[in-house]
């Protein structure tokens, strides 16, 4: 069985709170991440933004750190090309 997340969100300014949060981080360190959308802009930010939050620890001084370091980050992050 493979475990799904579905944020239930509405808009896509509601992603960033979602994908920073320490529960989310914990359940996809260390694992294959696989994103399906109904297609649109918004599933291309989403996964940009969640490739970006994870390439960025924040190494600049004063600079937000956005991946919780203490938690492996994800394998790979995939996205069905086109969408379902």
């Amino acid at each position: 069985s493979i475990p799904t997340l579905c944020p239930n969100t509405r808009k896509y300014s509601s992603l960033p709170s979602i994908f920073k949060s320490n529960e989310f981080q914990k359940s996809i360190a260390g694992k294959e991440v696989f994103m399906y959308c109904t297609g649109g802009v918004r599933c291309e930010r989403a996964s940009s933004f969640l490739k970006a939050l994870t390439d960025n620890s924040g190494s600049d001084e004063g600079e937000e750190k956005v991946w919780n370091e203490s938690l492996k980050k994800p394998n790979n992050i995939y996205q069905l090309k086109g969408g379902i």
